[in-house]
């Protein structure tokens, strides 16, 4: 959480709160909240008159859209056997990372999505 901690004040006031507090990871969020996802770190805003649910979810499912597209570019790569053959190995290990950094991420926004009644 020190991202949090870094970024603290510009969340409060980008977000209009007042404060920020930690909560157990296993309390469930509320219907009028948010999930933000940045450097492995999750937060959840309540949004209560804040934010367009509806735009929220449209985000969302945009931004899940373009990780898809990723996964698909970094399979395309990883399931071509030449490249895969002929890549220093450091290449194809980078595109694997990639890719699992690409399904969590993807995972964390599908979640997101099924919170706000989105998915």
């Amino acid at each position: 959480m020190e991202w949090v901690h870094r970024h603290e004040e510009p969340i409060k006031r980008l977000a209009r709160l007042s404060s920020i507090r930690r909560i157990d990871p296993a309390t469930p969020a509320t219907q009028n909240s948010i999930q933000v996802v940045a450097e492995n770190a999750s937060l959840f805003l309540d949004v209560t008159g804040a934010i367009d649910l509806g735009k929220e979810r449209a985000r969302l499912k945009k931004e899940a859209a373009a990780v898809r597209g990723e996964l698909d570019k970094i399979a395309a790569k990883l399931d071509n056997e030449q490249f895969v053959a002929k890549a220093k190995p450091e290449a194809v290990e980078e595109q694997r990372e990639r890719e699992s950094q690409a399904r969590a991420a993807l995972a964390r926004l599908d979640a997101a999505l099924e919170r706000i009644g989105g998915a």
